[in-house]
């Protein structure tokens, strides 16, 4: 990018961004890319992802997660709403307790290898 950026006509910019569109179908309807945005969303917070790394071993209940992470209870829940948007845990009812599991473990798995691909993070 040597020379100068040039700012594009409208008309041109429609265009650009339609062929975006046609570059990645997959984020072409505007459910698909919310979905897509919640969920990647659910990996940007490091006390989500010390959730996930816990919901990899078993499932686990509120109070659970709150001892093992020793984090407040209110962060824990506003934290699990956002995975549960984001399509990365489930919950159940179970008796008096409610328990997450990860909705896709592998998946997750996948995820996490995909974002550290060419970025080793010590």
């Amino acid at each position: 990018m040597t020379k100068q950026h040039e700012i594009r006509r409208q008309d041109k910019l429609n265009i650009d961004y339609d062929r975006g569109l046609e570059n990645l179908p997959v984020v072409k309807n505007a459910d698909t890319r919310a979905n897509y945005a919640d969920m990647f969303k659910a990996f940007g917070d490091e006390t989500r992802l010390k959730l996930i790394s816990f919901l990899t071993v078993a499932p686990a209940c509120l109070c659970e997660m709150v001892d093992a992470l020793g984090i407040a209870n209110s962060t824990i829940t506003h934290h699990l709403k956002l995975l549960e948007r984001g399509g990365v845990v489930q919950k159940e009812k179970i008796g008096k307790f409610t328990v997450y599991q990860l909705t896709d473990a592998t998946l997750v798995h996948h995820l996490l290898e995909l974002l550290t691909e060419g970025k080793r993070c010590e």
